[in-house]
């Protein structure tokens, strides 16, 4: 049962898997690059960058990267070219990532999500942060922050499947899920603790797989064991959740991002696609892109290695 601690866990055992080819659309950023390097050089990724040739090659060379080990193809226009310009070298088998580089979030998910792209092998396209705590135990994750503003429950389904998909490929036997909501107490008025109850029922009666999952529960008691325990909740997700299912956009985005500012790592990838497909904000630190990297490396193994998403 794969229960990672770090993400520098994740990387090391990225490596033993063996390198991917990563399509990185305008690859033009300095802490891009320098994160590509790092993952270059522990063998995790063989970079084909999209871009202004001149520039990427004089920032690379700056950096000290292997221009060898690359494959640089120039592309000069606009960013929704440029991130069809990517998708075509992944549907080509020319690559089996894909990530953002300097693009805006909304072009990057139309190119991803049109129905020309071929990259969709789910109902819905949603998005995972994976993040690390100094003041939690292991790696965690939460969903919907990226894609996903204001989901039906229809959608938090897809969503909670999604994620539970994405974890048994990382080889979780078990994953432990909690469904976030502001309170403990269900009502059939209100949709955000309603839908909650009703996908943690899904759960329970086998509908998501083998798992362990409760809701609606607040944040404290899926990361908290003691403020479980004061509240009465004895369940295998109280204190050791693995994944939470948000409520919202917002919820999501919000919570994780907490964890990052206050001394945390994260990752941030694209569940529901038949390749990893790789998103996280141009603001995100070198280690988070390479943390991404060598997560997106061991999801297309287990995407592979399972015949498909």
């Amino acid at each position: 049962m794969a229960v990672f601690t770090t993400f520098d866990q994740i990387i090391a055992q990225s490596t033993q898997l063996g390198t991917r080819r990563l399509a990185l659309v305008q690859a033009t950023s300095d802490l891009l690059l320098g994160a590509l390097k790092q993952a270059m050089e522990a063998g995790l990724i063989e970079p084909v960058l999209i871009g202004p040739k001149e520039e990427i090659t004089e920032k690379a060379k700056a950096l000290g990267m292997d221009l060898h080990a690359c494959t640089i193809i120039h592309h000069d226009g606009d960013e929704a070219q440029a991130v069809q310009r990517a998708v075509e070298v992944v549907k080509a088998g020319e690559a089996h990532l894909l990530m953002k580089g300097q693009v805006k979030t909304s072009t990057y998910l139309r190119g991803v999500l049109s129905g020309a792209s071929g990259l969709k092998a789910s109902e819905h396209v949603t998005h995972v942060a994976f993040a690390q705590s100094p003041y939690y135990h292991k790696v965690f994750a939460g969903t919907d922050g990226g894609v996903m503003r204001h989901p039906s429950f229809e959608e938090k389904v897809t969503i909670t499947r999604n994620a539970v998909r994405l974890l048994r490929l990382l080889g979780y036997e078990r994953p432990k899920v909690g469904c976030l909501a502001y309170s403990e107490v269900a009502r059939e008025d209100d949709p955000e603790t309603w839908d909650a109850k009703r996908l943690a029922d899904m759960g329970q009666n086998g509908e998501f797989g083998l798992l362990d999952m409760a809701g609606p529960l607040g944040y404290d008691m899926m990361f908290d064991k003691e403020s479980a325990a004061i509240k009465g909740f004895e369940h295998p997700v109280a204190g050791d959740v693995d994944v939470y299912i948000a409520p919202d956009i917002t919820a999501c985005n919000a919570s994780t991002k907490a964890v990052y500012l206050n001394g945390g790592q994260a990752a941030g990838v694209l569940v529901g696609t038949n390749v990893p497909v790789l998103m996280l904000s141009r603001a995100d630190s070198e280690k988070t892109r390479l943390n991404t990297m060598a997560l997106g490396v061991m999801m297309s193994h287990g995407i592979e290695k399972a015949g498909g998403f």
